[in-house]
């Protein structure tokens, strides 16, 4: 019979181990507009590499803030 502070640190180690804490992500829940949605699967499905729909948003996202940060820098 193992002991509790055994049971204890198996218990730990079960599940997707940790990432160091400059690499955790923070979850947003947001609701899109469903003509977005569609848009997004529709560019799912024509790639090859067939990404997931939150891929696809958070290289739209990138793309599109990249944009915004160059529009910007181009005011000052």
């Amino acid at each position: 019979m193992q002991h509790a502070a055994e049971m204890s640190d198996m218990a730990k180690r079960i599940g997707r181990p940790s990432k160091p804490e400059d690499e955790h992500a923070v979850l947003l829940s947001t609701r899109w507009p469903r003509p977005l949605v569609e848009r997004t699967d529709a560019i799912c499905e024509r790639r090859p590499d067939q990404p997931s729909r939150t891929t696809v948003m958070r290289e739209a996202l990138a793309i599109g803030l990249d944009a915004l940060e160059a529009r910007l820098k181009g005011r000052k």
